[in-house]
């Protein structure tokens, strides 16, 4: 267990979503703090470690797109149209947040470790600013200003809860496969913009008629994160290496559908459905990447490991 410096570069080349919002061209950045060095328990049985360490910070920068047009960011427009009972301020689904983010930074926890012969397990908790590309606002449209010359940032907090495995598949071949399971609680912080946990439907039609039951009581049903990665160690250390992963995101609700009626005074109704229905939200990537360690570039690195050193990589924490 020793402190790292990780960079990740990686891609999503194939997104399993109707608008595909997948950044082109992703960077991480990893900062681990080693903090338990000893393991406890039977020396060739199951052992253990508290608070193994801290990444911190957790960097994660997502380039979505280069365009400045108005249709790239029409994915918070769609809730403004909405026909709802609060029309007053655009609305953001809690999934769409995530996903059209291109700023993440955080911490993350190793509060408990367990391993055994070559596999590893985590128990982790962590925090993170959650920062979306700036929107176009249309609320300066009557000032003679277009939605794309109006930008405006929004920031959310995410808190995770994870289990985090790792085996060695082919010692061999320097082949290792690790997984990830969590579930995520995001809030959007923002004083104009509200979130709404909606159906995600497309780019232009989404959550049309909608109204969650979860807001505006800050109730925000959680997403369920899974993901499965396999690496190729590059070097005999395993501190750089190539991987493909698969990560799957599923977000499930209630909503009470609203009823739009006008009135033959031409005056506007919105009647609500008491009988609620359950929506899904679905969200899948498949990312090829390449990560390194760059501690070497501050420090110098011993020509021999010790004896008992663990034969998994220390990779993700």
């Amino acid at each position: 267990n020793t402190n790292k410096i990780e960079l990740s570069q990686f891609t999503d080349f194939m997104g399993f979503d109707n608008d595909k919002p997948n950044g082109r061209l992703q960077q991480e950045f990893r900062f681990k703090w080693a903090i338990a060095k000893k393991w406890h328990g039977k020396e060739y049985g199951l052992q253990y470690q508290f608070f193994r360490s801290v990444l911190l910070p957790d960097i994660l920068i997502n380039r979505i797109d280069k365009s400045q047009k108005e249709e790239t960011y029409n994915y918070p427009a769609y809730l403004r149209k909405s026909s709802n009972l609060d029309s007053s301020a655009p609305k953001f689904a809690t999934m769409d947040i995530f996903k059209y983010s291109n700023l993440q930074i955080g911490l993350r926890a190793v509060l408990v470790a367990f391993k055994k012969d070559n596999f590893r397990f985590h128990i982790q908790g962590g925090i993170k600013l959650i920062r979306n590309k700036p929107f176009a606002d249309t609320s300066g449209a009557q000032n003679g200003k277009t939605d794309s010359a109006i930008f405006r940032a929004t920031y959310s907090v995410a808190y995770t809860a994870e289990i985090y495995g790792k085996t060695t598949l082919s010692e061999e071949n320097a082949i290792n496969l690790d997984f990830n399971a969590g579930i995520m609680w995001l809030y959007l912080k923002d004083s104009y913009y509200r979130q709404y946990d909606a159906a995600v439907i497309d780019a232009y039609n989404r959550a049309t008629v909608l109204l969650p039951v979860s807001y505006p009581s800050q109730k925000v049903n959680p997403i369920y994160m899974f993901s499965v990665r396999l690496t190729k160690d590059l070097s005999k250390d395993k501190d750089h290496y190539v991987y493909f992963s698969c990560n799957y995101m599923f977000q499930t609700g209630k909503f009470n559908t609203v009823e739009k009626r006008v009135t033959n005074t031409g005056e506007i109704i919105y009647k609500v459905n008491p009988e609620p229905v359950r929506f899904y939200n679905h969200f899948m990537q498949l990312q090829l990447g390449i990560s390194l360690d760059l501690k070497d570039l501050f420090q110098k690195r011993p020509t021999e490991k010790k004896s008992g050193d663990s034969k998994i990589a220390d990779s993700a924490g």
